[in-house]
């Protein structure tokens, strides 16, 4: 049971981030921007990774390898979690981590939009990873 928690939102948090890339890639191309209020939806295409050791051409085999491992730990050791909150919030943060290496792989770069202002640009999937973790780390 948990461990379907964990695939359907994993693959929930995937086709959510990569529909709203798709839709703001069709509808704004790089550079351009929409303000809305204190958000802005800005199209940039980020081929940087935040570390150094990542910033190669293996690195997003090397981080689908390291979320399958993750995957099939949280499936082997899963019987520890007490409530459907924990696996369905990591598998949001898997799904998250999942989509921006599909972005990686497909497009070169992750595709961010969201864009405060006063933060870097962001996407959906980041949002997914970070209260994932967050809930996750939580519940345990």
């Amino acid at each position: 049971m948990h461990v379907t928690a964990l695939l359907l939102a994993a693959i929930f948090v995937v086709a959510l981030d990569q529909s709203t890339k798709s839709l703001v890639l069709a509808a704004l191309r790089e550079g351009r921007v929409v303000g809305v209020g204190f958000l802005a939806i800005r199209t940039v295409l980020n081929r940087r990774m935040g570390w150094i050791i990542w910033n190669s051409e293996a690195a997003p085999v090397l981080l689908l390898l390291v979320e399958f491992a993750l995957l099939v730990a949280v499936v082997q050791f899963g019987g520890f979690f007490t409530n459907a909150v924990a696996p369905a919030a990591l598998g949001a943060a898997l799904g998250g981590a999942s989509s921006n290496v599909i972005d990686r792989l497909w497009r070169g770069g992750v595709v961010d939009f969201i864009d405060l202002k006063v933060w870097p640009v962001f996407n959906l999937a980041d949002v997914a990873i970070v209260l994932g973790v967050l809930i996750g780390a939580l519940q345990l």
